[in-house]
């Protein structure tokens, strides 16, 4: 028997449980500049990194305030590996 995942029984692939077809659809331009669509794809990956920041900040807050100082400083490496990507 092989593992399912997903809803009644159906395997969960890779594009439906990153809503691949959903996130494509979201780059619509206001006009017909060639450079818009990279300049929505970039802002938009920025916005979902900054996303990312602020969970692992959260995560952070909530360990500290349990006294877990190892994982506090794990998610705070996250954070700081995450700002130099953006940087780079």
């Amino acid at each position: 028997m092989s593992q399912r995942f997903g809803e009644e029984g159906r395997e969960l692939s890779y594009g439906a449980y990153l809503k691949v077809p959903e996130l494509l659809q979201l780059q619509q331009g206001l006009s017909r500049e060639h450079d818009e669509l990279l300049f929505i794809v970039a802002h938009q990956v920025y916005e979902l990194w900054f996303k990312v920041v602020l969970f692992e900040l959260e995560a952070t807050r909530d360990r500290i305030d349990a006294d877990d100082v190892f994982f506090a400083r794990h998610h705070l490496h996250r954070v700081y590996v995450i700002e130099k990507l953006l940087v780079e």
